[in-house]
């Protein structure tokens, strides 16, 4: 399940997350991968358990709002909506 512009790296698709939170200002982000078709069809994902501080989730979330603005920009003008 490879895709990007550099096909060196290999990615997987994310098809869930869970959230939750820990002592202190703790977060525990899951998140939910599959590696293949076959596990994606069986409904069998993997899972990536992290803990971040309530700061890095500050910094994760902000980075992710610009990059999901970035993409939809870059899908405008590559449509020709621009």
């Amino acid at each position: 399940m490879e895709s990007g512009v550099d096909k060196e790296i290999k990615l997987n698709p994310l098809v869930g997350w869970e959230i939750g939170s820990l002592p202190g200002a703790n977060v525990m982000v899951a998140l939910q991968y599959v590696t293949s078709e076959g596990e994606l069809l069986a409904k069998t994902p993997h899972s990536l358990r992290l803990a971040m501080s309530a700061a890095q989730c500050d910094q994760l979330a902000e980075t992710l709002r610009r990059k999901a603005v970035e993409a939809r920009e870059r899908e405008k003008r590559e449509s020709g909506h621009a």
